[in-house]
């Protein structure tokens, strides 16, 4: 479980157990997984923010609910008094009163919690600088702007605790290399389209690997040898996956489907473009192979040294530039 504050099950790795749940509530964009805990969140406050100012008048617009005015303060909200414009409704001794005041000041505290986390002494100015009688004055996305400076705040303190991981943390090379990446985080927000399909189990495969924690489909086989050519080193399986997906001399070996994989995408999108090619699953044909070999005449077709080393030239894709 991503969300586990005691880590996730198979690691071998117990530093900062909670690295990957709080990295899992920052936003996908950052690197996170973009989970939002409601308890966490200040829609009432962005509510009363917005609502309040319509119910009283204003210099040049009438009030919903002008019979508030003895609580909201019939003043409080016009241009000149952005300085007590929540004073009324504190002393008026209103539940909501408090219960907004008591928000504002939670939200200060989130935010000084995070710049404790991310080693900042001084914040960039944000819309939490404004105190509890005047914050939100003329600010239509108070919600947003709060919580987008606080994950900025956010990134930066996992970003710090990151680098402090062991450097061959998974979790930690996990992050660092793919947090900036736009194609890496669409895992979690793309749309699924037929060329990409995902079974259940790929899925969890690929968040659990995106997050540098066990696979869970590994945990089981942990410790096995991996069959594999007798002239390849010989491995065995990792919680984590990684002798499996880069062992060589094995048939549908990871490093062999990923390549083939990303030819087959230039190649489908050249045959959408129509541009003739060779190679890959919509050239024409699918195979480069015997490409050099009449170039190459001075080579000996006996000689099984010499095939090899043809053999080991193919192109992946040819594509026909005169088109």
């Amino acid at each position: 479980d991503l969300l586990e504050s005691e880590g996730q099950s198979g690691s071998l790795y117990q530093d900062d157990p909670s690295f990957v749940r709080d990295l899992f509530s920052l936003k996908i964009r950052s690197g996170g997984g973009g989970y939002r805990r409601t308890t966490r969140r200040a829609l009432f406050l962005n509510n009363l923010n917005n609502v309040a100012p319509q119910l009283v008048s204003s210099t040049s617009t009438p009030g919903l609910w002008q019979s508030l005015a003895s609580i909201l303060g019939d003043d409080s909200f016009k241009d000149g008094n952005e300085k007590q414009r929540w004073t009324a409704l504190y002393a008026s001794g209103s539940r909501f009163g408090e219960a907004l005041k008591a928000e504002w000041q939670r939200l200060q505290q989130l935010r000084s919690a995070a710049m404790a986390a991310a080693g900042l002494d001084n914040a960039e100015e944000s819309v939490l600088d404004a105190d509890t009688n005047s914050f939100g004055h003329r600010i239509s996305k108070l919600h947003k702007l709060t919580f987008d400076y606080l994950g900025s705040l956010e990134r930066a303190a996992i970003t710090r605790r990151a680098k402090e991981l062991p450097r061959d943390d998974p979790r930690r090379m996990a992050f660092l290399a793919s947090a900036d990446c736009k194609y890496s985080n669409q895992l979690l927000q793309g749309t699924p389209i037929e060329a990409l399909r995902f079974t259940a189990r790929e899925f969890r495969s690929a968040v659990q690997n995106k997050f540098g924690v066990p696979q869970s489909r590994c945990l089981p086989i942990a410790g096995r040898p991996i069959t594999n050519h007798a002239k390849n080193t010989p491995l065995r399986v990792d919680v984590y996956g990684y002798s499996l997906k880069t062992v060589t001399g094995a048939k549908y070996d990871g490093i062999r489907q990923l390549h083939d994989s990303i030819v087959n995408l230039l190649s489908r999108w050249l045959k959408r473009a129509h541009v003739p090619h060779k190679g890959g699953a919509w050239g024409n044909p699918q195979t480069c192979k015997d490409t050099f070999s009449e170039q190459i005449n001075r080579l000996s077709e006996n000689d099984s040294d010499n095939n090899r080393w043809l053999q080991g030239i193919i192109p992946d894709l040819i594509i026909n530039a005169l088109h």
